[in-house]
């Protein structure tokens, strides 16, 4: 099935169950206004159009599933989803990219053990459940939020992810293309909900970096911040030569289940304070957080600003030793 042109379905509901590949042409559009849309595959893809920046997919709830090939894996699928995404590759745990005009209500995408790549124009990434309920899943996971203000998750209601599905439990530090990357204009709220958290990327312009590892009676609930890597941004893979967590005018909070490793390549920079928290809530009693920090950290942070917009979008940073001064603070439990 393949959509041409503008397609305007007024305020009604649309369902297509295809047996094939759905392709939106170079100047399609399907718009549904303030109902649901829903494009089910049993045999093939879902791909976008023109990367251009306008949706090729317009409604208050977007419902894709396919069963071969992945959502967006060949020109990622632009939409604009007024209420909630929902997004499903698990059949075979193809990859999904998903690039929003607007804002992105995520409700649930999964790519199984495929990988996740959202981006934003103009926009926040969002829970759009408002609940502790898993929004994203996957095995490597890139969101890009763009935009004044933009977030990704909201103080109060974080954006829950699954992620390293399908990898082997991580035994150090190294790059391992199974990580997390992360950048918004304002805040970065975010909860890893089962397991370990493999980070490579937590970068906020703007705002404050709150990241949570859930924690439960299980022991694998640790926050890894690796040695490099490599996310999808602005539609091409950026290189990351030293796994980061940096607010640039904000704070870091880092709330870990059980253990926190970083790489001696790494850094963890913030203008303001920097809080790191092993074996938070305690559910597991009396087995204790192991906490292994290696490479920069570095609070009240001197900063010259990131580019947005350019070529250099990490900023520098540098200690700083006059008012007002801020501090690290680092514990744990028994």
């Amino acid at each position: 099935l393949q959509f041409n042109g503008s397609s305007s379905f007024g305020n009604n509901n649309l369902i297509a169950n295809i047996d094939s590949n759905i392709d939106l042409g170079a100047s399609a559009q399907v718009n549904v206004g303030t109902q649901t849309l829903t494009l089910n595959t049993t045999g093939g893809s879902i791909n976008g159009g023109t990367d251009d920046n306008t949706a090729d997919l317009i409604g208050a709830t977007i419902n894709l599933t396919a069963s071969s090939g992945g959502i967006g894996t060949t020109t990622p699928l632009d939409v604009t989803a007024g209420t909630a995404l929902n997004a499903d590759s698990t059949a075979d745990n193809a990859n999904i990219l998903i690039d929003s005009i607007g804002s992105l209500p995520v409700g649930l995408v999964d790519a199984g053990t495929g990988d996740v790549s959202l981006r934003t124009v103009d926009g926040s990434v969002l829970d759009a459940r408002v609940d502790n309920n898993v929004n994203v899943r996957a095995q490597s996971l890139d969101i890009d939020a763009n935009g004044a203000g933009a977030t990704i998750g909201a103080g109060g209601n974080d954006l829950e992810v699954d992620t390293s599905r399908g990898s082997p439990a991580p035994t150090d530090t190294s790059a391992g293309g199974d990580d997390v990357a992360l950048e918004a204009t304002g805040g970065i709220y975010l909860e890893e909900i089962d397991g370990y958290l493999r980070l490579v990327l937590a970068h906020s312009f703007e705002g404050n970096i709150q990241l949570h590892v859930r924690e439960s009676s299980q022991l694998d609930e640790n926050l890894i911040l690796v040695h490099s890597g490599s996310a999808r941004f602005a539609d091409a893979d950026r290189i990351i030569d030293n796994g980061t967590i940096f607010a640039e005018q904000g704070q870091v909070t880092l709330n870990v289940g059980d253990n926190v490793e970083t790489d001696s390549n790494s850094d963890i920079l913030a203008a303001k304070d920097i809080t790191i928290r092993g074996d938070f809530l305690n559910f597991d009693f009396g087995k204790g957080a192991t906490i292994v920090l290696r490479g920069r950290i570095i609070a009240g942070a001197d900063v010259t600003p990131g580019d947005q917009i350019g070529g250099t979008p990490l900023g520098t940073s540098i200690p700083t030793f006059t008012a007002p001064q801020y501090r690290t603070r680092i514990n744990g439990n028994t």
